[in-house]
């Protein structure tokens, strides 16, 4: 099982974005458990993912590591194909491998769209996984994401499990995932991105339905955060800072409740654990 320590904030440590984020990611390595050979990066082809496949994949080589991406085909979009094409040739200039799923999504699904392709998205990537031998992914969420995932759960009146948001490790089908850089602003992400474009000529994908009101995160994206920062622009912190004291306010409460069970519990056969 992987190391459950939260790493420590990148975004305020000395160096430009590239060292930044390089420093976040190798603590995620520093945590992986002894003989680990293998590891996926999901990979969408945008600017955060492919960061993290350009910056994993040199992590990776320094550990001895094996690496493959894994890219979810949703086909929602009619650029979904060049999206694919476009990771593949990410990886072929990295010099490692990847892996492309095309999965149907749901659009009737009474949870929304977004939900629809995020629950298709979890399950091609384990399969994907296992089929590579890997039981370790990382995901390119960050500070931003973060705090739009807080938003969201808090609109729909989440509890304090749910206001924990997303965590630095996270278990779905039997597949670890890590989230190196949820104490990074997407604007370093981007920064990174761009020298890298500069250096190499690589163009990462742009979704025009990240800034798609009609969606959820878009209407967050171009009409809400953007006012929440022109009054409170340290806010990104502020929001992850809550999530994580949602997080240990969270662990004591069943930690407390599961004390106070076991005190009124008793033992009576046949039926093993009954109330006093």
């Amino acid at each position: 099982m992987v190391d459950s320590r939260r790493p420590s904030s990148p975004e305020s440590g000395p160096g430009g974005a590239q060292a930044l984020l390089l420093g976040a990611l190798r603590e995620a390595f520093d945590a992986l458990p002894d003989g680990v050979v293998t590891l996926g990066a999901a990979v969408s082809g945008g600017p955060d993912s492919s960061a993290l496949a350009v910056l994993a994949a040199e992590v990776a080589a320094q550990r001895g590591i094996l690496l493959h991406l894994f890219h979810v085909h949703h086909g929602l979009h009619p650029m979904a194909d060049a999206w694919a094409a476009q990771t593949e040739q990410l990886a072929t200039r990295l010099g490692i491998s990847c892996c492309v799923a095309r999965v149907q999504v749901d659009v009737s699904d009474r949870r929304g769209v977004e939900a629809a392709a995020r629950s298709a998205r979890y399950t091609a990537l384990a399969q994907m996984a296992r089929a590579a031998g890997v039981t370790t992914v990382l995901l390119a969420h960050h500070q931003d994401d973060q705090v739009e995932t807080v938003l969201l759960r808090m609109l729909r009146g989440a509890g304090l499990d749910g206001m924990g948001a997303m965590s630095f490790e996270s278990w779905t089908d039997g597949i670890c995932y890590l989230r190196p850089w949820l104490s990074v602003t997407r604007g370093r992400i981007l920064e990174f991105m761009q020298d890298y474009t500069e250096q190499s000529g690589f163009e990462p994908v742009q979704d025009p339905s990240n800034l798609d009101v009609r969606y959820a995160r878009g209407a967050l994206r171009t009409d809400i955060l953007p006012a929440i920062e022109r009054n409170w622009p340290g806010y990104r912190a502020t929001f992850e800072r809550f999530a994580r004291l949602a997080t240990e306010s969270a662990v004591v409460l069943r930690e407390v409740a599961a004390a106070d069970l076991a005190a009124v519990q008793e033992d009576q056969l046949p039926f093993q654990n009954c109330l006093s």
